[in-house]
């Protein structure tokens, strides 16, 4: 069984909890103003001092912020506790249809990769681990290497193409492939799916099932080496791509991107060096800023083709700016 993420909006406590820490001052600015603003007023009742505390608060939250790029705290409450189709206020995701940018994306192509394969055999015997048979996995590879970063020098298993591993395994979340007696196949659905691509060049439907499952349930911190507490980057899966809309319409480095999550959650710097998870060689700021490197900008994006990159021409450091694919998909309303 693949590992998966519990879904962000099934732990709101734990949620609400960072980002009202994200807020690393909050509860002392919300009684600094509430006491400038109320001056020696006398309450006649309790009653009345908690309305008056409740309407502040109501205020008080609903106030754009900096580090949250001019969201506020109840958005951002929502964002952390909500899916990501529960936030269509904030950002509506469009998905056309007969749209070619899906089928250039390593996501769709990966995919399409194990599809035919396994429409092609009609069936694939997987291996007694349940990895795809390494003459398929060895196959993918020679015919598509740049969608892979091999971590050993050779492919001697599935599990050296982590790319390959994870959209297999995405398939079968969603039903698009179904697993019988060590046997692997496409369903009905992925049959469908596969026509509409093949033959429509229609790569919408499948693009969007991976998309969401991608993004709320599967593990982002899967074959990485990463702490369970930076799994907090996917719980702020809308934030993390409003940071690039507010940042990345030009290029942009990615420091600039992963500092700019980090301001706006301290308390997640915090909660690791708390922990213990921070090595004498880095500050718990590099491994929020890493980690938002890794999980969302070099695996998420590249996935589904939301960032193009180029090298500085000042240093080697890479530079990322949103695609157009990134505007087809995302039509903000914040």
């Amino acid at each position: 069984m693949l590992p998966t993420t519990p879904p962000p909006w099934s732990q709101p406590t734990e949620a609400v909890s960072h980002v009202n820490d994200g807020m690393s001052n909050n509860a002392t600015d919300f009684l600094s103003i509430f006491r400038e603003n109320i001056g020696e007023h006398a309450f006649e009742s309790i009653d009345e001092l908690k309305e008056v505390i409740a309407s502040y608060n109501d205020d008080f939250n609903s106030r754009p912020l900096d580090d949250f790029l001019g969201l506020n705290s109840t958005q951002m409450q929502r964002i952390c506790r909500e899916p990501l189709e529960a936030l269509d206020d904030m950002a509506h995701l469009r998905f056309a249809d007969n749209d070619a940018s899906y089928l250039g994306t390593p996501i769709i192509q990966i995919a399409l990769s194990i599809m035919l394969h396994i429409s092609k055999a009609k069936k694939l015997k997987l291996t007694a681990k349940g990895n795809l048979p390494l003459k398929v996995a060895r196959a993918m590879y020679d015919h598509l290497p740049n969608l892979y970063e091999l971590t050993t020098k050779s492919v001697r298993s599935e599990e050296n193409l982590p790319e390959l591993y994870i959209v297999r395994n995405l398939l079968k979340m969603v039903g698009i492939v179904r697993m019988e007696r060590g046997w692997l196949m496409l369903s009905e659905e992925g049959h469908a799916l596969l026509e509409g691509v093949t033959r429509h060049k229609n790569g919408a439907p499948l693009y969007r099932q991976l998309f969401f499952e991608y993004t709320n349930r599967f593990n982002w911190l899967l074959f990485t080496g990463f702490s369970k507490e930076l799994g907090f980057i996917q719980h702020t899966a809308l934030f993390d791509l409003y940071i690039l809309h507010k940042k990345a319409n030009r290029f942009v480095s990615e420091q600039i991107l992963a500092q700019t999550y980090a301001k706006a959650f301290p308390s997640l710097s915090q909660k690791i060096k708390k922990v213990g998870k921070v090595p004498m060689s880095a500050s718990a700021n590099d491994l929020v800023t890493d980690a938002f490197g890794v999980l969302f900008i070099h695996k998420f994006c590249w996935f589904f083709g939301l960032l193009e990159q180029k090298k500085s021409d000042q240093s080697d450091e890479y530079m990322f700016k949103t695609t157009e694919l990134f505007r087809l998909v995302l039509d903000w309303k914040i």
